[in-house]
């Protein structure tokens, strides 16, 4: 994706961090606001410079088989806004994306579900 095609991408989206994929579907790296702010509106790049060159490659995860805790500790230790979510059995398999929202709304439901069903 060239950063033209991002820039459209990102100006119509809440979130501003996206995960990459390849042309295979696999996960190849993160971008975020700290990625692209200072490149994807200059006018000189947007179809020099395509997504996978300015993504980070070493991206932290979550597999399915995580639990509440495991997620909340790894998205709060580097202030991440989002965590892609991989397979178990194959770690570059995108599945979804788990926000900072999306945990602490299933921390706060488990919370009342457990006051009102001791």
């Amino acid at each position: 994706m060239t950063l033209r095609t991002l820039a459209e991408k990102i100006s119509k989206s809440k979130h501003n961090s996206f995960p990459v994929v390849n042309k295979e579907g696999h996960l190849t790296g993160i971008l975020t606001f700290v990625n692209y702010h200072d490149v994807v509106f200059d006018e000189n790049l947007k179809d020099l410079v395509v997504a996978q060159e300015i993504a980070t490659t070493k991206v932290v995860t979550v597999s399915v088989d995580d639990n509440l805790y495991d997620a909340m500790e790894k998205i709060t230790l580097k202030d991440f806004s989002i965590l892609p979510v991989v397979s178990p059995s194959n770690p570059s398999q995108l599945i979804g994306v788990l926000t900072r929202r999306d945990i602490f709304s299933a921390y706060n439901k488990a919370v009342i579900k457990k006051s009102m069903f001791p």
